[in-house]
């Protein structure tokens, strides 16, 4: 693709949310007119070298096409899936950390209902002696991190120390990508 067209790897390839397609990997995989990309293939350094799209370049646009609209449907039947009044409540949240469909989906699906975290309404606490000190124990709190891989314990063999992750690893890569995405999106 770059050597055929090198001006379109400066070029984003998004999805639409009205068409479900990227336009530009369309206009690419059917050749159809597109005045805005056809203006821009006709600039191209790749015709004054003899070089043009071809049948192999589009049978992959066709492909990635197909893989998008499946993305757009699929993203669809989730919104609808999780659009139920009963998770109003956790859309108010999500909202304020402005998660997408998909990590809405796997925290509804790994999270609901909230309540399985607390015992008769209230954070299961427990106190323990602990050298002669009472200590602490938010057993819910530790129990709904763990629930969204947020909680880890330590392995240590020789030398080494190494984090291990409960659960869910999907979970805390979006988690991950989320504070990437919308929290530290300057770059630094």
């Amino acid at each position: 693709m770059s050597y055929e067209f090198p001006e379109a790897v400066r070029h984003s390839i998004k999805i639409s949310k009205v068409k479900g397609y990227s336009p530009f990997i369309y206009w690419l995989a059917t050749g159809r007119k597109n005045t805005r990309y056809d203006n821009k293939y006709k600039q191209s350094v790749a015709h004054e070298l003899g070089i043009n799209i071809t049948d192999f370049t589009r049978s992959h646009a066709f492909i990635i096409l197909g893989i998008e609209e499946r993305i757009t449907q699929h993203e669809e039947m989730i919104s609808a899936a999780i659009a139920i009044p009963e998770f109003d409540a956790y859309h108010r949240v999500f909202d304020k950390f402005k998660f997408g469909a998909c990590v809405r989906a796997l925290l509804l699906f790994n999270l609901y209902p909230f309540e399985k975290y607390l015992v008769n309404g209230k954070p299961w606490i427990e106190y323990e002696r602990s050298k002669d000190k009472l200590q602490k124990r938010d057993r819910s709190l530790r129990k709904f991190q763990a629930t969204s891989s947020l909680s880890f314990k330590y392995k240590q063999s020789e030398d080494k120390v190494k984090r291990i992750y409960y659960v869910n690893g999907i979970i805390r890569s979006h988690h991950y990508m989320c504070a990437k995405c919308t929290i530290t999106r300057k770059k630094i």
